[in-house]
């Protein structure tokens, strides 16, 4: 059955601002009385990049640092990720760097980045009105909804709001971002929670799913137990999804009763965009390999993203920037060196995060650009 707003509860309001005179980009503040979201229109040419301050000063300090770097820079989206973001987002929100970042779309999560640092940023810049993102948070403290209804209103809600823009889950999500808490004990309801959407919606491997990622986080509302960023393009201006497959080396997620593809990719104009979802090592079989090895693991992530980014024509030269979830902070320096030593170029974040399988030591999600 689905989840229905109580009569009680206020109707959404929506708040039209404008970004830019020559960008012709926009944005919607939605209010709601369980969920807060945001989306914005996008445009070309998008580029992925982390901004980490200097670490190891206070958080005011290191905000500073963050928009002395965003000086001169436009951003559509920036996930903010917090070390603590119950002490932290006050602060922030009340920051210039938060009025600045929000002309976009602005998300977050508690993942506490390894760095030292309090706060990194995750942008997506560029002005294209080809990508559209949102993000949904639940401010709610009193509810009382389970790990599954949260998961399926949160994505009940984007559907909503899509279908007033013209625009439906099917055919124009590309990539989700879910970050469950205490994904340990929770990981089940929100799997059921998104199966039973998709079900609703005919996302099925007879159709196609979504690229995702689906790691730990934590909120600053007591009671959120989930929380969801979209992607979708808009397919007036986009070419084709094409969602990749590399049955060689890793295996279909239904296999394992999940409900998401291995990665996605989009032509835009004269680049092809790729969108790799949270990958683990694991073989064709979907079985973990290299079990208590992170290092061994993180070579055989490696191994499955350069499979997935053949299928849609690219390699792992054309990756722009990573986000890497490690289960144990005492694997950190590991990791930390063997990315340095074998992609001395690629932009990336390592954050603590837990994983969705308890051997599973590290996960890595990714951005790639080619052109065309």
């Amino acid at each position: 059955m689905d989840l229905k707003q109580s009569k009680s509860q206020p109707e959404w309001t929506e708040n039209l601002v404008f970004m830019s005179k020559n960008a012709r980009s926009f944005c919607h503040t939605l209010v709601v009385p369980m969920l807060v979201s945001k989306f914005a229109a996008n445009r070309l040419s998008m580029q992925f990049r982390i901004y980490q301050p200097l670490p190891g000063r206070t958080l005011t300090q290191e905000l500073d640092d963050l928009l002395l770097q965003l000086y001169d820079v436009r951003t559509s989206f920036t996930r903010v990720y917090f070390s603590d973001v119950k002490n932290q987002l006050p602060t922030f929100e009340r920051h210039p760097l938060a009025q600045k970042l929000n002309e976009g779309v602005v998300a977050y999560v508690e993942q506490p980045p390894l760095d030292g640092s309090k706060v990194v940023l995750q942008t997506a810049e560029g002005d294209t009105s080809h990508f559209v993102f949102q993000t949904i948070r639940l401010e709610n403290p009193r509810t009382t909804q389970t790990i599954e209804e949260q998961t399926f209103e949160a994505f009940d809600r984007h559907i909503s709001l899509f279908q007033e823009k013209g625009l439906t889950f099917k055919d124009n999500c590309l990539r989700t971002w879910c970050f469950v808490y205490d994904i340990d004990r929770h990981y089940a309801g929100f799997v059921s929670g998104r199966n039973r959407l998709f079900a609703r919606e005919e996302l099925s491997k007879e159709t196609h799913l979504v690229a995702s990622t689906s790691v730990g986080g934590s909120f600053a509302c007591d009671a959120a137990l989930i929380g969801v960023d979209f992607l979708s393009v808009d397919n007036d201006y986009c070419g084709a999804i094409k969602y990749l497959q590399a049955p060689e080396y890793l295996n279909r997620t239904e296999e394992d009763g999940m409900a998401f593809e291995r990665g996605a990719m989009v032509d835009v104009a004269d680049e092809r965009y790729f969108f790799i979802s949270g990958i683990t090592s694991i073989d064709k079989q979907g079985e973990i390999v290299h079990s208590g090895d992170v290092v061994t693991q993180a070579g055989r992530i490696f191994l499955n993203v350069q499979e997935l980014l053949k299928d849609g024509g690219g390699s792992l030269a054309d990756l722009q920037s990573v986000i890497i979830y490690l289960r144990d902070i005492a694997d950190y320096v590991t990791i930390d060196r063997y990315m340095r030593m074998r992609f001395p170029k690629l932009s990336y974040l390592i954050v603590q995060a837990r994983l969705c399988r308890p051997k599973c030591l590290i996960e890595v999600e990714g951005v790639a650009v080619k052109s065309l």
